[in-house]
């Protein structure tokens, strides 16, 4: 690699390019150097920005700050960041089976009917009451991994210079259960996390198509839950209901997954973005050992 020159640090350089007219210049090495163009990727970011600037053009952090404050609390994501991924995992999983299970119930309550038998639909109501009560406990089960992955990383912010959030790490536990605010604070929450740590803009799209997914799965197990038969429903009536609870549910179940699948995406990359960042400004903490002098440290 060529020199740095002046004022530049060597480890910031991602490439040197030799002529004005070789491509649109991004920064230069200096008077000493007329002729060399480089680009230089933040430290923060690892986004190319004009080395002349002092503030990157991508996360607008000050590239001559540190990547983590010496004296921050900092919170591990890796290992809750996989079991919260795991979790939404296994929690899809159980919704798309339980979304199935409505057809069994559905044809169920069809020979119920036909053959006039209350046993049969006895039956189908404790499948979907199973169904149902499975479904919840793993939802709950991975709630729990995902808060406790959000509190942390909100908090890894504040040991990040540069990094900005609207909402304290407190919300990343009471935004979920705040009525009214949970219909938008998660979504900030999250949002401002991923967009903070990752720092590319399709993280913006996904984390909305995450929160749309989950509040239109609400929004439509609101509405099939309102349309439950009263209890001296006709048969035809209950044939109608089931039908349109199966049809529901299978959509539910599809949005829920494309839903799930845009958090565990948010959840790894940013899991593997803040951890990056916090072993790189470890890294640069570390006192190194002088060569030729027995002992002796300086502080990088």
């Amino acid at each position: 690699m060529a020199p740095a020159g002046p004022g530049v640090p060597a480890s910031e350089l991602s490439g040197v390019r030799i002529g004005r007219d070789s491509a649109q210049p991004v920064g230069h090495l200096g008077s000493g150097f007329p002729d060399l163009e480089i680009t230089m990727r933040c430290a923060h970011c690892h986004g190319e920005t004009d080395p002349s600037l002092i503030l990157c053009q991508h996360c607008h952090a000050d590239r001559q700050a540190p990547l983590i404050w010496p004296d921050a609390k900092l919170y591990a994501v890796r290992g809750i960041g996989v079991a919260a991924c795991l979790g939404v995992a296994v929690s899809v999983l159980v919704t798309v089976l339980s979304a199935l299970s409505s057809l069994l119930v559905r044809d169920r309550v069809r020979a119920a009917v036909d053959a006039g038998d209350a046993t049969l639909l006895a039956g189908a109501e404790r499948i979907e009451l199973i169904a149902l009560s499975v479904d919840v406990a793993v939802l709950i089960a991975a709630g729990v991994f995902v808060i406790i992955w959000l509190w942390r990383a909100r908090r890894n912010l504040d040991a990040f210079p540069g990094a900005e959030a609207d909402h304290g790490p407190g919300w990343a536990i009471g935004g979920w259960f705040v009525p009214f605010a949970n219909f938008f604070i998660p979504y900030r929450m999250v949002y401002q996390v991923s967009t903070q740590s990752v720092h590319r803009n399709w993280v913006k799209a996904v984390a909305g198509a995450w929160w749309a997914g989950w509040l239109g799965s609400y929004c439509l197990g609101r509405v099939f839950g309102a349309l439950e038969p009263s209890a001296n429903a006709t048969a035809d009536e209950l044939l109608q209901y089931f039908d349109r609870a199966a049809t529901g549910e299978l959509v539910g179940a599809a949005v829920t997954a494309v839903s799930g699948a845009c958090l565990i995406i948010l959840i790894s990359t940013t899991s593997r973005a803040q951890t990056s960042r916090i072993e790189r400004g470890r890294a640069a903490h570390v006192p190194a050992v002088t060569p030729g002098a027995a002992g002796g440290t300086i502080s990088m």
